[in-house]
């Protein structure tokens, strides 16, 4: 038998350790190239004709409005890399960006009262609508973004949404 004249507790001891090992190995995973390479903050500013979207948080007489703006990696328009919603003065800012080419979406949120509609779990009586009317979702927008190898910071500055001329970022 294996375990004769070893002690049984140095074997369990040994095979936890492996199989911490194995575990911690696993969940680091192979990656990709860019997992090692150094990560960037991506910041701008979002307005539309000049002046930033309305952010706003909802009450009893007034719907909640936010704009939420998201990063997908070029070529998967399903899940993004990064979600945020921007300031009441347009600002956001994404963390740990890996090097390459984004698209980045704009939803500008707002609850639009329903006339005689039923509360529900969400505070009813309302619909959830991109005042934006889909211009800048994955399939749409055309607003790309690339950081580069070595960027700690990309600035991206003002893009005003009515002017695609602010749309493209290297």
């Amino acid at each position: 038998m294996l375990t004769e004249g070893f002690p049984v507790g140095i074997l369990r001891s040994m095979i936890a350790v492996c199989g911490a090992v194995c575990l911690c190995l696993s969940l680091a995973g192979c990656g990709s190239s860019s997992q090692g390479a150094k990560r960037a903050d991506v910041r701008g500013k979002l307005v539309m004709d000049g002046r930033p979207l309305e952010v706003r948080p909802g009450s009893e007489s007034s719907p909640a409005f936010r704009v939420e703006i998201s990063l997908f990696k070029e070529g998967d328009l399903i899940s993004p890399v990064s979600i945020v919603d921007a300031g009441n003065d347009g600002l956001f800012l994404f963390s740990g960006i890996a090097p390459g080419k984004y698209r980045l979406t704009v939803r500008h949120h707002g609850a639009t009262p329903r006339k005689n509609a039923p509360t529900d779990i969400l505070g009813g009586g309302s619909d959830e609508t991109d005042h934006l009317r889909g211009a800048f979702t994955e399939q749409n927008s055309r607003i790309t973004v690339t950081v580069k190898e070595g960027e700690s910071t990309v600035e991206l500055g003002t893009i005003d949404l009515k002017d695609p001329a602010t749309h493209n970022k290297p």
